[in-house]
């Protein structure tokens, strides 16, 4: 899973990682539209409610119906490129 991405937004090279409280990845909308969304949520984060913590969603788990409350719809997200951790960290 990746845990930073670089992409470029209002003609600028951006680069976030998801440990960063507010981290945002651009999504594109149906109408062409590229917008910021906030990427997952931290146990550290203002915000409550019910999502569940963390960044990622796996492609079984969302087929398998565990996330229907949240209404998931598929979407694009236009990075340039990505930064993922091996089994030590690195």
């Amino acid at each position: 899973m990746p845990i930073g991405v670089i992409y470029r937004f209002d003609q600028k090279e951006c680069a976030c990682r998801f440990c960063r409280p507010g981290a945002r990845l651009p999504v594109l909308t149906r109408d062409g539209e590229m917008r910021l969304l906030l990427w997952g949520r931290r146990r550290l984060d203002a915000c409550h409610g019910d999502f569940p913590f963390g960044g990622w969603a796996r492609l079984h788990n969302i087929q398998g119906g565990r996330w229907n409350r949240f209404n998931p719809v598929p979407v694009k997200i236009p990075a340039q490129a990505f930064v993922e951790q091996d089994v030590s960290g690195q």
